[in-house]
């Protein structure tokens, strides 16, 4: 029985591929495959094989290859290595947060979809915008941008060595941060977007206080203790009232830095955004040129959005007490010397700080004199009394 010519092909296959790889007969037991001008052949063939791949990847950004899985670990990198420069300069690490993690990651998918690299969208949404539409009520926000990079530790030593973003990085008013990466072609380049997000969450307002009517008694004055000559108030009774805490107004007070590595393929901007500015503080119960005779002093400082605030006299400090955010008032304290004094209100929010005017006054202990020229005696007896008044005008 003749083999069909399909028979006949496969068994050709077959035995040139025993006379190629295998020892016999009819290739002298001299496999062709081991054939020296073939084995330069397939060496010179496996190097350029190798250097294609080699090539391939070093041009290929090596974020262009990440996966959501190895981005998310990138992401918690970042936060890792941003709380570990805080915490080597004595600072407070970050609340990593889940809300701002995905404020961030909407910014950073944003500017792939968008193709713009910049703390403004095409359609006006910037740092406020996101975090708006995450949910998140902030004091303070502050944002973070890279492009280009290919990891956590190339992104946080570029903005690290930036001055805007060093202070983003280290600003002790954050208490959140968090982080998204989106990875695609920007400009027709694999790359990796990266946006870090801090925050400073609006403290919860502080029930409204129903107060009762309270009569404070003012004290007889002693004869020979001197008095006070400082603003008070006009009535010593409280009438039934609810205190209420005012909201301060929603002012956005953006501040966006330039890029600092313009037109690099690696690029970084920094911007920090507050929603409740700080105001100029000043003392409520107290006048310029003020005069008083006791060395205690009650401050009644209206302060807000502070929540710090400090009190110099002759630019030295002498109180430093912190404020409740949710409060515009605080009550300061002092114990004064004798002699002229020069008070001035620092308020603090973060880093930033607002002073009030100077008020400069005057502690006098010394007893009030008597002019015994000007001073006149009078004695009156009236009819059928023994009794004598007696008037001084002085």
């Amino acid at each position: 029985m003749e083999n069909s010519p399909k028979n006949s092909f496969w068994q050709e296959i077959a035995k040139k591929s025993r006379t190629f790889f295998l020892p016999q007969e009819d290739n002298n037991y001299h496999p062709y495959v081991l054939h020296g001008e073939r084995l330069w052949f397939y060496a010179t063939s496996a190097i350029l094989v190798k250097l294609v791949v080699v090539v391939f990847v070093v041009l290929l950004p090596v974020a262009a290859w990440l996966t959501p899985d190895l981005m998310s670990q990138e992401s918690k990198r970042i936060v890792a290595l941003t709380n570990d420069f805080r915490a080597s300069l004595q600072l407070e690490p970050l609340q990593e947060s889940a809300v701002l993690n995905q404020a961030a990651y909407n910014k950073a998918q944003d500017m792939l979809v968008q193709q713009y690299f910049a703390h403004l969208g095409p359609d006006g949404k910037r740092v406020s915008s996101w975090l708006k539409n995450a949910g998140y009520d902030y004091l303070m926000a502050g944002e973070n941008l890279a492009i280009g990079f290919a990891s956590a530790d190339e992104v946080v030593e570029a903005w690290k060595n930036s001055p805007t973003h060093y202070a983003n990085l280290v600003d002790p008013v954050w208490q959140d941060i968090g982080v998204g990466m989106a990875s695609g072609l920007y400009n027709q380049v694999d790359t990796t977007l990266v946006a870090q997000f801090f925050g400073r969450p609006r403290p919860a307002p502080v029930a409204p206080v129903v107060v009762k009517d309270v009569v404070v008694p003012s004290p007889a004055p002693a004869q020979a203790k001197p008095q006070v000559v400082v603003n008070k108030p006009a009535t010593n009774t409280v009438r039934n009232s609810q205190v209420a805490i005012q909201q301060p107004k929603l002012e956005e007070v953006i501040n966006t830095p330039e890029s600092e590595t313009s037109g690099n393929e690696t690029e970084v901007l920094a911007e920090t955004a507050i929603k409740y500015p700080l105001a100029k503080p000043s003392i409520l119960n107290l006048q310029n040129n003020w005069l008083s005779k006791e060395a205690s002093l009650q401050l009644d400082v209206l302060a807000k959005n502070a929540d710090k605030v400090e009190v110099y006299d002759q630019n030295k400090l002498i109180v430093s007490q912190v404020k409740n955010l949710t409060k515009e008032n605080i009550s300061l304290f002092l114990e004064l010397r004798e002699g002229t004094h020069r008070l001035k209100i620092v308020a603090w929010q973060g880093t930033q700080n607002l002073s009030s005017d100077t008020y400069l006054g005057n502690l006098d202990f010394s007893a009030p004199t008597v002019d015994l020229e000007k001073t006149i005696i009078m004695v009156d007896t009236p009819e059928a009394k023994d009794e004598k008044i007696l008037k001084v005008e002085a």
